[in-house]
């Protein structure tokens, strides 16, 4: 298995082009997507660069920070092989963790303010 992907690796560089951390690699997808969920800010992403090393997907980015200055950034994304597929393992961020207790509390409380949104269009169309 490896062996065919390292020889994939070696052909593409060969043709000259990067097959890995392109802006449509899963590994930059989920490791963007990760990220954005964890913005106050997430619609001022911008992302500078990407790339794959070994086990890691690198986003260079910029963002808006909560008083709203732009900040660049550097997102790791570790994944780690399991049952036959990569599972997103550890999110770093300008070399700090993001702990598991972090990243769920955060997308909790968007989740929650979002049904709080819907429920509040709900009884706005009821009471049309």
């Amino acid at each position: 298995m490896w062996g065919r992907v390292a020889a994939a690796t070696i052909i593409a560089g060969l043709a000259g082009c990067n097959p890995f951390g392109s802006p449509d690699d899963p590994a930059v997808t989920a490791c963007e997507t990760s990220m954005r969920s964890l913005m106050k800010v997430p619609s001022s992403y911008s992302r500078e660069n990407s790339f794959i090393e070994k086990n890691e997907a690198v986003l260079i980015y910029e963002a808006k920070n909560p008083i709203g200055v732009s900040v660049r950034s550097t997102a790791t994304c570790r994944f780690h092989l399991e049952d036959g597929s990569f599972k997103l393992a550890s999110i770093w961020v300008n070399n700090r963790p993001i702990t598991q207790i972090e990243f769920l509390a955060t997308v909790s409380a968007r989740l929650n303010a979002n049904l709080m949104t819907i429920r509040q269009d709900e009884t706005k169309l009821k009471a049309l």
